[in-house]
């Protein structure tokens, strides 16, 4: 537990930041304030020696006004290409053991999609946007091995579908895409997965997890469990829908053959 000692510094640094914060620029808005506060502290990133290297620069040219949007768009436009390069990576985040499970989880959602009558190439593609989230066409061919037309034709689906978001990465013509719906959002499509699948996964997603936690050390280990563990909620959240349908007057009314 924090000792009241350490909570009352806290809140006398936090008062004197908030006045120095309203003052400087005149503002009536304290949630900007918040929000980069809460990230300054839990961020591992202003840890960083260059962002302390950069502020006393900056700090240091005494920017007029003409200055400071020079300087700034030189950032910004750094900071653009500087994501383009990021986006464009080889997309595997995983090594040794931690790759083993990635692949073990594709396949895994290539067979459950089976299940479905799912094409292959289809559940494959899922399954990589369930690990990552966010994936270009190129990471996805890089990934799958499939053709650009394969790849480019099931985007399109998914997007249509409202699985998957689409925007344009800026400075380039190449699209981002991301996995548009979360966990929770899933469960509401009963279709999903049947109650049968459900038990599988859950048992199947158990034990990689115990698996992947003797491999804490490896490089993807925390992406990785965590998206797991956000497959576990799923589960979790589907179990309980499929429950309380079976549970419903309307479906025991179906099984007594009263419908």
């Amino acid at each position: 537990m924090v000792s009241q000692e350490n909570l009352k510094k806290i809140a006398k640094l936090t008062e004197k930041i908030s006045w120095n914060y309203l003052e400087n620029l005149n503002s009536r808005d304290i949630n900007g304030l918040k929000e980069k506060l809460k990230d300054f502290l839990i961020n591992s990133l202003w840890d960083d020696e260059s962002i302390f290297q950069l502020k006393n620069i900056f700090t240091d040219l005494e920017l007029n006004d003409d200055e400071l949007k020079e300087v700034w768009q030189r950032i910004e436009k750094k900071i653009e290409s500087t994501y383009s390069n990021f986006l464009e990576r080889t997309p595997h985040l995983f090594e040794g053991k931690t790759k083993e499970y990635e692949d073990r989880l594709i396949d895994f959602f290539v067979k459950a999609g089976e299940l479905k009558g799912q094409n292959q190439s289809f559940s494959t593609i899922i399954g990589y946007f369930l690990i990552h989230k966010n994936l270009t066409q190129t990471q996805l061919k890089e990934l799958t091995g499939f053709s650009k037309g394969t790849v480019s034709t099931i985007l399109n689906n998914l997007e249509e579908y409202g699985f998957l978001k689409k925007r344009l990465i800026k400075g380039t013509r190449k699209f981002l895409y991301t996995f548009g719906r979360d966990f929770s959002e899933l469960s509401l499509d009963t279709g999903a997965f049947k109650k049968e699948i459900n038990q599988i996964a859950t048992h199947f997603f158990l034990v990689k997890l115990e698996e992947l936690n003797k491999h804490k050390n490896k490089k993807g280990y925390e992406f990785l469990s965590e998206r797991i563990n956000g497959v576990m909620n799923f589960l979790k959240i589907h179990k309980r829908l499929i429950d309380h349908i079976m549970d419903s007057d309307f479906m025991k009314n179906i099984i007594n053959g009263k419908i």
